[in-house]
């Protein structure tokens, strides 16, 4: 009964209250969440950087283990040309060519011809 008697303007003051307080509880829940929002974005942006950088990282590492790989591959050839090299070399006709190409040895009663600076021509003495 004793709002019926209040003025008018009274009671808009009473009105005025609860919509503040309202807008207040509101306004408390929208700064809230938009700080949730903002820490959200952060922490995404924060993983973001991360993820491109470890994929960044992995591209590089591949590129790194292909090259090594090729580099393995080029070297097991080298390993097997010099094995084949000291199987040869257990040889004695390979050793006795070899003598005679690179070192220009020749054997008794052979007659050596210099052909050019880096070939030698080998022919046997007729009797």
């Amino acid at each position: 009964m004793i709002n019926k008697e209040l003025p008018g303007r009274w009671q808009n003051k009473k009105r005025d209250k609860v919509k503040r307080i309202k807008f207040r509880s509101w306004t408390q829940e929208f700064s809230k969440s938009r700080v949730a929002l903002v820490l959200f974005c952060v922490f995404l942006c924060y993983f973001g950087v991360l993820f491109v950088n470890q994929m960044l990282k992995m591209n590089e590492m591949d590129s790194r283990v292909a090259e090594l790989k090729m580099e393995i591959e080029e070297v097991k050839r080298y390993n097997e040309e010099l094995e084949r090299e000291v199987e040869l070399l257990h040889n004695y006709e390979y050793i006795e060519t070899l003598a005679r190409k690179e070192l220009g040895l020749i054997k008794s009663g052979d007659v050596l011809f210099n052909v050019d600076n880096n070939r030698y021509v080998f022919q046997e003495k007729q009797r």
